[in-house]
C-alpha cells in the first residue's frame, strides 16, 4: 500500500529511524522538550541550559526503544547546509560536549545547543508497540527532573477506564504507541508535524495496527493527533489539566509544583479499522 500522505515541501524526506540516529534524535526529542514544551519550560523553571548536559543520557531508552522498534520516523531536510566541514564527511554530526567550566557553563544556551545539532534530521515521531512496552528501569534516570512525567502518567492511567481489551494489546501488532513528537527549533511552523503524523498513520494501517494510542502535552499534538486523516477516526479517551496541581504534590518520594503551567493532557486513541 502505497502512503497517500504527501503535504511536505519538495526538500523535505520522510526516512525510517535506525540506530545511527539515535543521537540526533535524542538531541531533537531533548532540545524540544527543554525550551519548546509548554509544560517543562514552566515546570522546570529552575533548570539552566547546560542542564540538559545532565539528562541527555537519560534519554536513550525511550529513544533507542522506539526506533529499534521500526515504526520511528523522521523528517529530513535534503537541503541542509553543513555548519561545519567535520559533519558534511559523515552526513551529520551532534557537537555537544558537557561544559567543566564556568564559562562553559554560561556560554551553553538555547541557541548554542542549537547550532551544534549539525544534521539534516529536523522532525521526528517515535512509536514502539505497546505489546512491548518501554522498560521502567531504565526509565529511571529521566525521573529526576523531577519525576513530574511519571507523575502525569500515573493521573492519565487512572482517568483511563476502558475495557481492558481496549487498551491492552494481546500480541504484537495491534496498538502502536506514539511517545516522541518533536521538531527542531529553527524548523517549526511548517507544518511538518502535521505531515510526519498524517504519514505514520496511514503507514501504520498498512501495517495491520488496529490503533494508535499517545499523551498529548500540548494543544499542537493534540489538535494534530484529533484530526487525523480520513478514513480514520480519534477518541480523546480521557484528559487532566495539570493546573489542578499548582500546590506541592509528591510522587516517587520527591516533592515538586507545576507552579503556573495551565496545560491539559489528553489521552488519545486513533482507530484505524
Amino acid at each position: 500500500m502505497s502512503n497517500p500522505a504527501n503535504g511536505l515541501a519538495s526538500r523535505f524526506e520522510i526516512r525510517r529511524l535506525g540506530p545511527e540516529h539515535i543521537e540526533w534524535a535524542k538531541a531533537v526529542h531533548a532540545h524540544s522538550n527543554a525550551f519548546l514544551s509548554p509544560i517543562w519550560t514552566k515546570a522546570n523553571v529552575g533548570l539552566l541550559s547546560w542542564h540538559l548536559h545532565e539528562f541527555f543520557p537519560g534519554f536513550d531508552h525511550v529513544v533507542r526503544h522506539q526506533i529499534e522498534s521500526g515504526m520511528s520516523f523522521g523528517i529530513f531536510d535534503t537541503e541542509y547546509k553543513f555548519k561545519n566541514p567535520e559533519s558534511a564527511k559523515t552526513g551529520g554530526k551532534l557537537y555537544w560536549e558537557t561544559p567543566t567550566t564556568d564559562a562553559d557553563r554560561e556560554r551553553t544556551t538555547r541557541e548554542s545547543l542549537l547550532e551544534q545539532m549539525d544534521f539534516p534530521l529536523v522532525s521526528i515521531a517515535l512509536h514502539f508497540d505497546l505489546f512491548y512496552p518501554l522498560d521502567m528501569e531504565k526509565m529511571k534516570p529521566t525521573f529526576s527532573i523531577p519525576p513530574t512525567a511519571p507523575f502525569i502518567d500515573s493521573k492519565i492511567d487512572e482517568l483511563d477506564t476502558r475495557d481492558r481489551a481496549l487498551a491492552v494489546p494481546s500480541g504484537p501488532g495491534q496498538i502502536l504507541q506514539a511517545n516522541s513528537t518533536a521538531t527542531r527549533d529553527d524548523y517549526t511552523r511548517l507544518g511538518l508535524m502535521r505531515n510526519l503524523a498524517d504519514w505514520v498513520t496511514h503507514e501504520a494501517a498498512s501495517k495491520g495496527y488496529k490503533s494508535i494510542q499517545l499523551d498529548s502535552f500540548s494543544d499542537a499534538v493534540f489538535r494534530v493527533s484529533t484530526n487525523p486523516p480520513l478514513p480514520y477516526k480519534a477518541e480523546v479517551v480521557c484528559q487532566v489539566n495539570l493546573k489542578e496541581y499548582e500546590g506541592l504534590v509528591e510522587f516517587y518520594g520527591e516533592k515538586f509544583t507545576f507552579g503556573c503551567v495551565d496545560q491539559v493532557v489528553a489521552r488519545i486513541c486513533v482507530a484505524l479499522e
